[in-house]
């Protein structure tokens, strides 16, 4: 028996279209302009793989939030602070207690305290080049010229939200017999309490 001779032998019963498709992968196949295309997509991931990792590591090595889970400063923190990392698991069950949700107010008094911002403890002395390097306003002065006086946020911070405690429902009986911190209006301390937490809410 005589070979076919040609596409249509072979598949006699094909339309003209399908003829065509099946010249145009005869074609293409094996080392035709498909494999050309299938090397460049190739190429293209793996370029696209290695910007990826690229851009990974830099922001690993580089992201500011690095400084927060490190002993060295950043421009931004206090130099020559104590800075330690400690890992805490919060147990936020509704009935939960700790000494800051007391109502005995003696004994939360004293836990705010202990991290509020006050005499003993939120402040700390910049000296001029760090504060240049902040362009930060200037502040109180020590007599020695050695820098001046700043406070760290965080204890402002833990500050305003012991105000807002003592204003809620639940602990403001408690300080009825009180003036709490109203050197500045109530209505103004009240804003700048929420103002200064809701700025510091994160994703995470």
């Amino acid at each position: 028996m005589d070979e076919p001779e040609s596409v249509e032998e072979q598949v006699p019963f094909l339309t003209g279209e399908i003829r065509c498709s099946v010249e145009t992968q005869e074609k293409l196949q094996p080392n035709g302009r498909y494999n050309i295309f299938q090397r460049k997509s190739y190429i293209t991931h793996a370029i696209l793989f290695t910007l990826n990792i690229v851009f990974f590591v830099t922001n690993l090595v580089f992201h500011p939030w690095r400084s927060r889970f490190s002993k060295q400063a950043d421009l931004y923190e206090p130099s020559g602070a104590p800075i330690a990392v400690e890992n805490l698991r919060w147990d936020l069950s509704l009935n939960s207690k700790t000494s800051f949700t007391s109502m005995d107010r003696d004994v939360a008094d004293a836990a705010w305290d202990s991290i509020s911002m006050g005499f003993a403890q939120g402040w700390v002395r910049l000296n001029h080049d760090k504060i240049k390097q902040m362009n930060e306003d200037d502040s109180v002065e020590f007599i020695d010229g050695s820098g001046s006086y700043y406070g760290i946020d965080v204890f402002h911070q833990l500050h305003c939200l012991d105000y807002l405690r003592k204003k809620m429902f639940l602990y403001n009986p408690l300080y009825s017999d009180t003036n709490i911190d109203e050197e500045i209006l109530e209505k103004y301390h009240l804003r700048m309490a929420l103002t200064s937490l809701y700025h510091r809410c994160t994703s995470d």
